[in-house]
């Protein structure tokens, strides 16, 4: 059974996750107000520091930054495309390795691509399914499973104060899409990826309700991820 103390110890731990959620939200996209590129870029990284702090809570020491962010949104979060891997991103990279033990599945995204004027999300592969039918390159293709992406694009956002690639997101974007770019000076149609804002927001809220739930029913406290970090060397 879980003691009020506990109860009250992971109530104030998610309290503050949802305070600055919301204080995201208010100060940098109030509602009818859309949102420069600089704007939309701190929101992100504001949204990513919030991931990054909440997967310490749920994986305390036991995995690498990486794993952890891709654990956490992977596990509590319920986009239904985590699982898929993104066909334009992998043809992009499988073109730009040239490496013969991919020339099969480059083969296979090439036809996959050929002649379109605009691509879905829907239209993704799921991942285990794609490995399965090209297993000499499960690498690539785990690398281009949108919860990988979805994670280097965390990455950019942190280290470089960049969102990777040239797509354009509108304010009322909730869910990745693909958006049709002409690449000068070559005049070749390409599709980029766009995680927009909204996603960043609903990750955040979905991770912040489950993870609650989660230390809840396990009867653990979050704070105690961060008790050897207290009181310690900053």
């Amino acid at each position: 059974m879980v003691t009020k103390q506990m109860t009250d110890d992971i109530r104030q731990f998610f309290d503050h996750f949802r305070k600055m959620s919301a204080y995201f939200r208010e100060r940098l996209t109030p509602p009818g107000y859309s949102p420069a590129g600089h704007e939309l870029l701190a929101a992100k990284m504001a949204c990513c520091a919030l991931l990054d702090a909440l997967s310490v809570a749920r994986f305390p020491g036991s995995k690498k930054p990486g794993e952890r962010f891709r654990s956490l949104v992977g596990e509590f979060t319920t986009y239904e495309y985590w699982d898929r891997v993104s066909i334009p991103q992998l043809l992009f990279k499988l073109q730009k390795s040239l490496n013969p033990k991919g020339e099969r599945l480059r083969n296979h995204a090439e036809i996959r691509m050929a002649g379109r004027q605009e691509y879905a999300i829907t239209q993704d592969p799921r991942c285990l399914k794609l490995a399965e039918r090209f297993p000499e390159n499960k690498k690539e293709i785990d690398d281009c499973c949108h919860l990988s992406l979805f994670y280097r694009y965390r990455c950019a956002l942190v280290h470089e104060m960049r969102e990777p690639g040239y797509g354009y997101e509108f304010a009322h974007d909730e869910r990745p899409c693909y958006r049709s770019l002409m690449e000068m000076p070559t005049d070749r149609l390409t599709f980029q990826l766009i995680y927009p804002l909204r996603l960043f927001f609903t990750v955040c809220d979905e991770c912040i309700m489950n993870l609650e739930q989660y230390f809840l029913s396990e009867e653990k406290s979050p704070f105690d991820a961060y008790e050897p970090r207290f009181g310690g060397l900053w």
